[in-house]
């Protein structure tokens, strides 16, 4: 199997999480497919932008001057919630777990057929 090499335009923590979720699949045995490839370069460009966004509020004030001047939350921790989430909608998209054969249930759905088998039992 063929493990892809982070795109060049990734900077640190792209790269970074283009190879753990990479690894985590490979280990798995599962080969992302081209539409995998294409989230996951897109999470690791989400992942880059948090980064900037995290240091540049590291050492910002969490409450500055709105337009009247009255204190408002500083714009970037918004921002940064809305790019963590997407950033997890984004990696939720990219599937790394292994069909489950027996039942028939792709991995993403691994959870509901514990639950189905579970309760068909009683």
């Amino acid at each position: 199997m063929k493990v892809p090499r982070p795109p060049a335009d990734l900077a640190s923590a792209g790269r970074a999480l283009w190879r753990d979720i990479v690894a985590d699949a490979s280990a798995q045995g599962v080969e992302l497919d081209a539409q995998e490839l294409i989230y996951l370069r897109q999470a690791g460009k989400i992942a880059d932008s948090i980064a900037v966004m995290e240091s540049a509020l590291a050492g910002a004030d969490l409450v500055v001057s709105g337009s009247t001047k009255q204190p408002v939350a500083n714009p970037l921790i918004a921002e940064l919630r809305m790019h963590r989430q997407l950033l997890a909608q984004t990696v939720a998209r990219i599937s790394t777990d292994v069909a489950d054969e027996s039942s028939g249930v792709g991995g993403a759905n691994r959870f509901r057929a514990a639950a189905e088998s579970r309760w068909s039992r009683r």
